[in-house]
């Protein structure tokens, strides 16, 4: 059975199921506490983005200090020297941290530790042509930026 639907030629198929949001959740507010998050806000899928780490300043407003990412690998840590990452997703981080001076970071829970690297001045992008080719969809195969797993601190 089917996990995804297209409503037309140009839709992405949905492949995130219920469960995946699930894990992604307890992960979220595992790792909330342990990078010293206030809040996290579930962003629409148009920013590519899963999260905005939400800040309460002066008057108790609300702003916006961050974006954190989440994956869920089936894999260990160690099993590759590099983490793939969509490309386009890292271009949007990059254009967040640069304009508007918003950390981002990218929580990976590998099936025996959870990592999370965090984007700062010194990262330089190394772009590949890759993905996943399990799934038959000609679209998962793009434009990735690979991250060493090295770069990763273990949470």
């Amino acid at each position: 059975m089917s996990t995804h639907k297209k409503t037309n030629q140009y839709s992405r198929p949905t492949y995130e199921t219920k469960q995946d949001l699930k894990n992604e959740k307890a992960i979220a507010e595992y790792v909330m506490e342990r990078l010293g998050i206030q809040q996290l806000v579930k962003l629409p899928r148009k920013y590519q983005i899963d999260y905005g780490v939400i800040n309460r300043g002066e008057g108790n407003k609300k702003y916006m200090t961050g974006l954190l990412e989440i994956k869920c690998r089936t894999t260990p840590k160690n099993k590759y020297d590099t983490y793939m990452i969509s490309a386009d997703k890292i271009n949007t981080a990059l254009q967040y941290y640069n304009n508007f001076n918003l950390s981002f970071n990218l929580v990976v829970s590998w099936s025996d530790v959870i990592g999370v690297f965090k984007l700062d001045s010194k990262f330089t992008p190394h772009i590949g042509f890759n993905g996943r080719f399990d799934r038959g969809d000609w679209q998962d195969v793009e434009p990735v930026c690979y991250i060493n797993t090295k770069d990763f601190s273990d949470i």
